[in-house]
């Protein structure tokens, strides 16, 4: 049984321009959710336009449950109807992607498939037939025009007046405050700068750039820059930037960058968040949902990622855990905790000398190279920092590489590795301090270098 449609608009016809633009029928949108649609089972689906250039479809379910969403239209006539038709199938095929709107959708169809019935003595109208499609229509939306110019000192004394209906303009100028319905071109604002339509072009205010659309190009704020929606360009703020949306570009904010999605570079003085990341998150603490990119900072955390995070402390929820203990050839044992996720990992450890008369502690990075069965191969980097009197000398930094093979046995793994250490150290350090074998030495000024191989064994814990 085919879907009934009601598509309605809010004004006496449908709008004849969408963002300056011709606006499709209602037979249009009728006929392509109908298309799209085919035969599903039975409901109601509403299509409402808005005078902002925005439509929402409502999906209502035979029990009487309502699901919707609210997309801004495209520029483009076939645009908005594909858009219009996509999102009434994704309502009604994956009821999960909706929420409830039965108190903000705007004007709504009843739930029931039959219509209420009208004041006596009129007769109630006829409900629709199974698979078949009803328009109603309501008062019609003033026509969103692009004006050339619009002057304010403060909203709403502006030169929008003199068009006589709601204008996007190509050149704002705002003393102290202004707005309209979109910007295709230029929007300067000693304040603020509101804008009810999407930006096309340049937004930029002292204190606040805002929109309830999207952006296509940059909008600049002195403190705050918001989008209700997407950005598609850039997106710079003095202390604080959001973005309801997807970031497809750069969004930077001096103190506090919040974006739903990041396709591209989310930057922040202390403080980036997103629910997706594809691309760069440089602040000093980052925070996203999951991570297909890089995050770069002092505090990472993601809750799944496919990228890599690298900083002083880096956490993945449902990444990689796992606690290395080892002794090497010289008799220095050492535990190892390995986290974040298998393409990267951040490794933190502390070893001392088998006489104990030495302590290392340090931090660093590696990959897993493979994984076969029940065969691993990892490869790290470390900076140990060593500590002790018999060094008799206050400069000494150990780096050293690993390659570290296991075999898993379940949640145990037994490890084999071979190492490559290398020891900078001052003057006074001693040669035999880490009981180096086949080590060479270079001396500089008052630092000595050291080199030697080396070969481990342990545990691993997972």
């Amino acid at each position: 049984m085919k879907v009934a449609l009601a598509v309605i608009a809010l004004g006496l016809l449908a709008p004849t321009s969408v963002w300056g633009q011709a606006a499709p029928g209602l037979a249009e949108y009728q006929a392509a959710i109908e298309r799209e649609l085919g035969a599903l089972a039975a409901g109601t689906v509403e299509v409402t336009l808005h005078p902002d250039g925005t439509a929402t479809v409502t999906y209502h379910q035979p029990d009487g449950r309502l699901l919707g969403r609210t997309v801004a239209l495209p520029p483009g006539r076939d645009d908005a109807v594909e858009l219009v038709a996509m999102l009434a199938v994704n309502l009604v095929r994956d009821q999960s992607s909706g929420w409830d709107v039965s108190a903000a959708a705007g004007p709504t169809a009843p739930a029931s498939p039959e219509p209420a019935p009208a004041p006596a003595p009129a007769p109630p109208p006829a409900a629709p037939a199974p698979g078949a499609a009803a328009a109603t229509t309501t008062p019609a939306p003033a026509e969103v025009a692009v004006a050339p110019v619009s002057v304010s000192l403060l909203w709403p004394i502006t030169t929008d007046s003199f068009y006589g209906a709601p204008i996007a303009a190509r050149l704002g100028l705002h003393v102290i405050a202004g707005g309209g319905y979109g910007v295709h071109g230029v929007s300067l604002a000693g304040v603020a700068d509101v804008q009810r339509g999407p930006v096309e072009g340049v937004q930029a205010a002292g204190v606040v750039a805002a929109t309830s659309f999207q952006v296509r190009g940059v909008q600049l704020g002195g403190v705050v820059a918001s989008v209700q929606r997407d950005v598609i360009g850039g997106q710079v703020a003095g202390v604080f930037a959001l973005s309801r949306g997807l970031i497809d570009g750069i969004q930077a904010a001096g103190v506090l960058g919040a974006a739903r999605q990041v396709h591209g570079v989310q930057v922040a003085g202390a403080l980036a968040a997103t629910e997706e990341l594809r691309g760069l998150q440089l602040s000093v603490v980052n925070l996203a949902g999951h991570v297909r990119g890089v995050q770069l900072g002092v505090v990472n955390y993601a809750r799944t990622s496919e990228g890599a995070s690298i900083g002083l402390i880096n956490i993945v929820r449902d990444g990689l855990t796992e606690l290395d203990t080892t002794v090497d050839a010289a008799g220095t044992a050492g535990v190892v905790l390995r986290h974040g996720t298998p393409r990267f990992y951040s490794v933190y450890g502390a070893a001392t000398t088998r006489e104990r008369d030495l302590g290392l502690v340090g931090m660093g990075f590696g990959t897993r190279l493979s994984r076969i069965s029940r065969l691993s191969l990892d490869l790290d980097a470390m900076a140990f920092a060593v500590d002790g009197e018999v060094l008799a000398t206050d400069l000494a930094l150990l780096s050293r590489g690993r390659l570290l093979a296991a075999l898993h046995l379940g949640r145990v793994a037994v490890l084999a590795g071979l190492e490559l250490n290398v020891l900078v150290a001052g003057d006074g350090e001693r040669g035999d301090a880490l009981h180096p074998a086949l080590d060479r030495s270079w001396r500089s000024d008052d630092v000595t270098t050291r080199m030697w191989p080396s070969a481990s064994i342990g545990l691993r814990l997972q």
